[in-house]
């Protein structure tokens, strides 16, 4: 067969690497684990979808490419090839990413698991100090753990077309990553002080960021409540006539700052106020309305916006 050929040519030349991408094989030659110097094995493009235990004996490999194969779960023999630098495991269908298999892959720097079916990415991989990319593009992820941003070397994170709702406040502490795909999950912000990432590139398309803008309905409300201040004006004239509507803008609020009208969008604020209660002054915190970012951001004024918890 081709492939054995080819592990006999590497066998008896020397090789470091052995390419078996594109062969249409199922099953790796056991042959292969005689390779015991080879650093680079590309098995990808095949239809492999277990790997024989033999291949442990390869403790010298730096790169695995076992991309666009029918994996289900990762192979346990993997977790013997401590040497690793890069693995693909890309284009498979693989569920589970098993802890003690990558744990000790202190020196892997390139992951890629795109296009899997992960759902859950193992806090385990916190341990990979070493690791600078890695692909999660393309898999069923809803939350990202906390632990792997203890990989301070990371550059590169890709994690687009998941369930991302959130990411993890501690991403701020990877301090050279430059290039986050977070496009197409369920965001609706980022973490405080994201803004300090030294990020070079940024995709985030395709997510339910909050936006600034507001909606028509409240844009409609604002202009009635408005006219309804102005006697001579027809709203204010008909809206008698319409007790419903009525009813629904007397809950309109006015802007602490423009003192326009809102009715339903609003900026939680503070400021304080010194009160004297029987000869003891005291400064209290009094709760305060903003009708949007641009009477926040004015200059003059005292009112502080609230954190929620």
């Amino acid at each position: 067969e081709a492939e054995r050929l080819s592990v006999v040519r590497a066998l008896y030349g020397g090789s470091k690497s052995l390419k078996l991408s594109s062969k249409r094989i199922r099953e790796v030659p056991e042959c292969v684990s005689r390779l015991g110097g080879l650093s680079a094995l590309l098995l990808n493009n095949n239809s492999i979808s277990r790997l024989p235990a033999e291949l442990l004996s390869l403790r010298q490999l730096t790169e695995l490419n076992l991309g666009n194969n029918a994996l289900k779960e990762v192979p346990a023999v993997l977790g013997h090839l401590e040497s690793l630098k890069k693995l693909y495991l890309f284009s498979n269908q693989i569920t589970v990413v098993p802890p003690d298999v990558i744990g000790g892959y202190t020196k892997l720097r390139h992951l890629s698991v795109l296009d899997n079916k992960l759902e859950e990415v193992p806090a385990g991989l916190g341990h990979l100090t070493c690791l600078s990319e890695i692909n999660l593009n393309f898999n069923r992820v809803s939350s990202l753990p906390k632990e792997l941003c203890n990989c301070k070397e990371l550059a590169k994170l890709y994690v687009a077309r998941n369930e991302l709702s959130s990411l993890p406040e501690e991403i701020t502490t990877l301090t050279k990553l430059q290039v986050l795909d977070v496009a197409g999950n369920k965001l609706s912000v980022f973490p405080t002080e994201f803004h300090l990432l030294p990020l070079k590139e940024l995709y985030c398309e395709g997510n339910r960021f909050v936006r600034r803008e507001l909606l028509p309905s409240e844009l409609v409300a604002r202009f009635v409540l408005q006219e309804d201040q102005k006697k001579c004006s027809l709203i204010h004239k008909m809206l008698p006539h319409h007790p419903a509507l009525s009813a629904l803008l007397s809950s309109g609020r006015r802007c602490a700052v423009c003192r326009g009208p809102f009715l339903t969008t609003w900026l939680e604020c503070v400021h304080f106020v010194k009160l004297k209660v029987v000869k003891t002054l005291l400064t209290v915190p009094v709760r305060a309305l903003l009708c949007s970012y641009k009477c926040f951001n004015t200059d003059g004024h005292s009112y502080y916006g609230v954190l929620t918890r």
